[in-house]
């Protein structure tokens, strides 16, 4: 998915992966996006070039009887989960986006996560930082798994999605355990260095594009303990391709890479229906004192030199 399926949106807000957004430029259609229509990869009912639409379409449906689909979400949660229990909580988010079009990270990849963390050793996770909070469901679900002691972050760009967050938090009963940061990726890595927080472990499942740019920006400003468990979400669909190439070209340098094949629930078949493919890229940081190579010269945009010393 590219930066420039923003002008699918009405009302100027920008969809992105699990979050929505004001959009911070006005980039003239007719990019990227009609390169993902000439690249389209069917899968099953649903393909890439058809991602932009489906969540503009939901961009345009958000207010349903003077509510947003988050908060009907969470007044589903508190109506059909018992306060302070994280798993009725998952399972009530879950339901609910059965029949109703969100971006939840949802169960198995959920399960899968909860299994990586597991063998990587809790212990060796005093810092989790999740960029892309959304409603909140893969911070719950890091809460029920990590240590009591572990220092959870979650960067959310969007405020709404924020107290959205708060709420289901405050419900499962681990609101004290997470710490809501509503800025951007970039601005919580400068967060990092000036209070010298160091990660252990890292979900990303933010905006796409900019994954490649803010593994660099954590790597260079030495953010990252060795060791650190770091997951990517929707590397398959609705896809990263040059972020996974980058990574993986790292390898043995950088990171330790592997990619785990799991699927998106399409929205009204449940989980029991319809799903397509997906994938997570799971890295191991080495931690490795030396220079990133970067192939394509467009590959970050932001970044200008083509080597950064580290």
């Amino acid at each position: 998915m590219s930066e420039s399926m923003a002008n699918y949106a009405p009302g100027g807000l920008e969809c992105w992966g699990s979050i929505v957004t004001p959009r911070k430029d006005d980039a003239p259609a007719g990019g990227d996006e009609a390169k993902d229509a000439t690249n389209a990869k069917e899968l099953g009912e649903v393909s890439y070039a058809t991602v932009p639409l489906m969540l503009a379409t939901e961009v345009g449906n958000l207010i349903y009887h003077g509510k947003t689909k988050e908060e009907r979400m969470l007044d589903y949660v508190k109506e059909n989960a018992t306060a302070s229990n994280s798993a009725q909580v998952l399972e009530a988010i879950d339901k609910f986006c059965d029949d109703n079009w969100m971006m939840n990270f949802g169960d198995a990849k959920g399960k899968i996560v909860d299994d990586l963390i597991r063998a990587h050793g809790v212990h060796n996770i005093k810092t989790a930082v999740e960029f892309g909070g959304y409603v909140g469901y893969a911070t719950v679900r890091l809460a029920g798994v990590l240590l009591p002691t572990t220092a959870i972050h979650t960067i959310e760009a969007t405020e709404r999605f924020c107290d959205t967050m708060k709420s289901i938090y405050d419900h499962a009963g681990c609101g004290d355990r997470i710490k809501i940061h509503n800025v951007y990726s970039s601005e919580f890595i400068k967060t990092m260095v000036a209070e010298g927080i160091k990660a252990d472990y890292m979900l990303f499942d933010h905006q796409l594009s900019i994954y490649t740019e803010d593994i660099v920006l954590l790597i260079k400003n030495k953010v990252l303990n060795p060791g650190c468990l770091i997951v990517h979400d929707n590397v398959l669909f609705p896809g990263c391709p040059d972020h996974k190439k980058w990574m993986l070209e790292q390898e043995g340098v950088l990171f330790e890479n592997r990619i785990i094949k799991t699927h998106v629930d399409i929205p009204g078949h449940g989980r029991q229906g319809k799903q397509t493919p997906d994938e997570l890229l799971v890295s191991k940081y080495i931690g490795h004192d030396k220079a990133i190579v970067f192939l394509s010269e467009d590959l970050l945009g932001k970044v200008n030199s083509s080597i950064v010393h580290l």
